[in-house]
């Protein structure tokens, strides 16, 4: 899944570059405001060694994600940056929601962690002035709302020995990284291709009639996203 994450930024870049060489005939000329309204799908790829620590065979697989996002730049003028583009500094407000199964050996089912997360993140935009390719970066710190439903396995252990297993898990600070490429096809709607790393731990109580299994408290949702974008700005 890796590589082919990989392979599919590659291509993406590549065809970036191309765009930006053959220079469109279209002109984009940037708005006074860049403040933008935007939202996206994606994946997330989920990439630590353990899901659940001192585990080795637990993993976190990845489900849809979809989230939408509000830029506010910190000045209504943007910078001129060569001939090609403008820079634009400012504040990105993203909310996004998402899944990571969690199984053993790729087989067992144990539940699904439910992930909704509040990103205020610093965001720097080069915008294209006399093309169509852009470009961002950014990074911050949010809030992750999360909570965990009992999948398959937890629920048959539970026929079995008549006890009943519960998992609850904590909110969670989280660190963000990422950029990715604007496609304008208007010079006030464009296309983006976003990759981001999260850094996400949650805490967690697994209980079995009430009490906390002591060697179960850790589960690492760190994880790649790649997601697809539709943004208009103003």
């Amino acid at each position: 899944m890796k590589r082919a994450l990989v392979l599919f930024l590659g291509i993406a870049l590549f065809s970036g570059c191309v765009s930006q060489q053959l220079k469109s005939e279209s002109t984009q000329d940037t708005p006074m405001s860049g403040i933008t309204v935007g939202a996206f799908v994606g994946y997330p790829d989920w990439y630590a060694n353990e899901a659940l620590q001192s585990f080795p065979k637990t993993e976190f697989w990845g489900r849809a994600l979809v989230g939408a996002e509000l830029f506010l730049p910190i000045s209504t003028q943007a910078h001129q940056v060569g001939q090609m583009h403008v820079v634009r500094f400012g504040l990105a407000l993203r909310v996004d929601n998402y899944s990571l199964r969690l199984t053993e050996n790729a087989i067992v089912e144990y539940g699904v962690l439910r992930i909704t997360s509040v990103t205020p993140a610093f965001k720097v935009r080069w915008e294209p002035r006399g093309g169509s390719l852009g470009y961002h970066i950014e990074g911050g710190w949010g809030w992750a709302i999360t909570s965990f439903s009992r999948g398959t396995e937890i629920k048959a252990l539970d026929a079995i020995d008549g006890s009943y297993r519960s998992v609850s898990t904590e909110d969670s600070l989280l660190f963000t990284i990422g950029g990715g490429l604007d496609f304008y096809v208007d010079k006030n709607v464009s296309v983006s291709l976003d990759v981001r790393i999260v850094a996400l731990t949650v805490w967690s109580d697994w209980d079995i009639d009430g009490v906390t299994v002591l060697e179960i408290d850790v589960m690492d949702a760190s994880n790649i996203q790649v997601c697809v974008g539709l943004n208009l700005r103003f």
